[in-house]
Formats: C-alpha cells, structure tokens, sequence
C-alpha cells in the first residue's frame, strides 16, 4: 500500500500548477511506488510459499535416524526461507519508506497526508516482518544465519523507525 499512495501523490503532484520544479522526480517516484507495490505482493506469495513448505517440513516421518535428519534438514531450509521471506519485505519497507520521505518532501499539498500515511503503512510492514522474522528465528539451528538475520532486521527497523518518525513529524507540522 505504501508505494502506491507514494505513488499516487507523485501523480496528483505531476502537471498541477505551483510544482514545476519537481516535476522530474515526481515523474522518477510514480513509477519506483508501482514498482514496491507489485514487489510487495510477490513479497507476500514468497511468504506464503515459505509458510507451505514448512508445514509440509514438518509432516515429514521421523522415527529413524535418516527420517530424523531428513526431516531436519527439511525443517532447517523451510525455515530460513519462512525467515528470508520477511526479511525481503523488511528491505522493501525501508525502500517504501524512503521513497514516502521524497514525496512527502515535494509533492502535492493536498495529498499530503496520503504521503504521511505511505510512511505509517511502510513502518507497519516492516513490524510486521519483524514479528515473523522473530517468531520464526527460534527455530533456526544454523548461528551464523540467526546473528546475521537479526543484526540485519534490527538494523532495518531501526532505520525505518527513523524515516518514519521524520516524515510523521514533517507531515504533521504542515498540515496543523
């Protein structure tokens, strides 16, 4: 949702009278929202697959040692994809919430508060990711992959938190 009302308001600020000189990076941000909006919804399908794989991980027979390590090894990569899925749609919520920050900065006044409102969407996403990041981390045997992925993740949130906080005080201000 976040890149299409980035977007949008990229639209609604191309042609009107008053943005002249933004005109090129209006032009520049309507097509890069699109372009999060349908990575968002393979972002989701890759989430979903992940989900799949994992439940089908853990039908697997286990009652030999082979069973048992197949299984595991099942459940290992079903996991880290279950973990790679959202950690893709963590970075595109920060790529969401960049491109809110440059449209809340030059385009159309009157929608305004459509850009506020990419950046608040872009910041729930990466939450969101976050919470089935962690949820699924537990369950990871491999270290180096656990340390990396949460190095990243909390990385990630923290600069979408940043942007977000910007564009909300920005946003806020010049529509009071």
């Amino acid at each position: 949702m976040s890149g299409a009302l980035s977007a949008m308001v990229a639209n609604l600020t191309i042609g009107k009278k008053g943005y002249e000189n933004v005109q090129e990076e209006a032009y520049a941000i309507a097509p890069i929202g699109q372009d999060i909006k349908l990575k968002s919804l393979e972002c989701i399908d890759r989430d979903t697959d992940a989900f799949y794989a994992m439940m089908d991980a853990m039908r697997l027979p286990k009652k030999t040692e082979e069973e048992i390590a197949i299984r595991n090894a099942m459940m290992e990569q079903s996991t880290q994809a279950a973990i790679n899925a959202p950690l893709a749609t963590l970075r595109l919520s920060l790529d969401a919430l960049k491109l809110s920050a440059r449209i809340a900065r030059i385009g159309n006044a009157n929608a305004l508060s459509d850009a506020g409102v990419a950046a608040l969407t872009a910041l729930c996403a990466a939450k969101a990711a976050n919470y089935n990041i962690l949820i699924n981390i537990a369950g990871i045997n491999d270290e180096y992959f656990k340390n990396n992925t949460l190095t990243e993740a909390r990385e990630l949130v923290t600069a979408c938190e940043a942007i977000a906080m910007e564009v909300e005080e920005s946003v806020t201000k010049s529509l009071v």
